[in-house]
């Protein structure tokens, strides 16, 4: 039997006829727009983009219902982790707005995230946008992404940087409120264009960025090591933490002593460092990281640690 995931299937409204039809949700309020915000997050930014989105979205909502006081509904606004559909075979949306949110891995979109979208289906008459984070640079993680969908699906880009945990290119630790500010801006504007449907141009492709992708992706991989995680047993106080935060489920936990766990890691890394910079010891790093490097945790400080461990919940 085929896993399939219908995702609001019945809560399709197309775009242009708001005023023509108004859907009911399972409180029985008349729902004019559905959205579903699909994200992938290992630090915290790409949830808050999309909390950040969902809140702006319903701010302009509300701001609109008093301009137009013949309009009727409300507008209902899902956040959903990417991973809870790692095991399903097709995804269907019909939602009136889809966003893929995600971070920049490698000038890339993060494989867990391409692997949803070859996985999902949507409606033509839906507002579908992507939305890229990054710390440096962008690279091809939008433009890759369009090409998934084709040219018969018009797709709208966004992109905002925000500070990279990525420990090798980290932002400096001075630099990240400022970021977090501006970035908060942006997002919020962000957000009132995808509420009014905004299209523009597609994201350009860059040959250069595919290149230094092509050798990047492996040289960390494989060179340093960054899908290989390891632990110091000494610092490690079997908390378990990393195991609940874990995207991806590689994480599970074995018999240091009597009195604690330490985690073992298999071979379905994302490299999203949630387990890294998350541990309240720092006793996580990847394979070949400086044991010299200190401070180097980072995590979105508007994210709580209870909300990134409910979103493994159910998978």
């Amino acid at each position: 039997m085929q896993n399939i995931a219908h995702v609001r299937s019945d809560g399709y409204i197309h775009r242009n006829s708001y005023k023509n039809k108004i859907l009911k949700n399972e409180m029985d309020e008349e729902i004019r727009m559905k959205a579903n915000l699909y994200y992938f997050s290992g630090t915290g930014n790409s949830l808050f983009i999309a909390k950040t989105i969902k809140a702006t979205m319903e701010q302009e909502h509300e701001l609109h219902n008093l301009e137009e006081k013949n309009i009727e509904g409300d507008i209902e606004v899902r956040i959903i982790p990417i991973q809870k559909f790692n095991q399903s075979k097709e995804i269907q949306d019909q939602s009136d707005v889809i966003g893929i949110i995600y971070p920049t891995y490698f000038l890339d979109a993060p494989n867990v995230v391409k692997n949803f979208v070859k996985k999902l289906s949507v409606s033509k008459n839906s507002y579908l946008f992507l939305y890229a984070s990054y710390g440096e640079t962008l690279g091809n993680a939008l433009h890759n992404m369009n090409r998934m969908f084709g040219d018969n699906q018009v797709v709208e880009n966004y992109e905002v940087v925000l500070p990279d945990n990525s420990i090798i290119f980290e932002s400096k630790k001075e630099e990240i409120p400022k970021m977090l500010e501006v970035g908060e801006t942006i997002i919020r504007e962000h957000a009132k264009e995808i509420y009014r449907h905004k299209i523009t141009a597609k994201s350009p492709y860059s040959f250069k960025y595919h290149l230094v992708a092509g050798g990047m992706k492996p040289l960390a991989r494989k060179g340093l090591g960054f899908t290989k995680m390891k632990v110091d047993k000494d610092k490690c106080n079997g908390c378990g933490l990393c195991k609940s935060l874990c995207p991806m489920k590689n994480i599970l936990l074995e018999e240091q002593s009597t009195l604690s766990k330490a985690p073992t890691f298999g071979k379905n890394c994302e490299s999203c460092f949630s387990c890294l910079h998350y541990c309240p010891k720092e006793a996580i790093t990847y394979q070949r990281m400086s044991k010299k490097k200190v401070n180097f945790q980072y995590r979105h400080p508007r994210i709580s640690v209870k909300e990134m461990v409910d979103a493994q919940r159910d998978i």
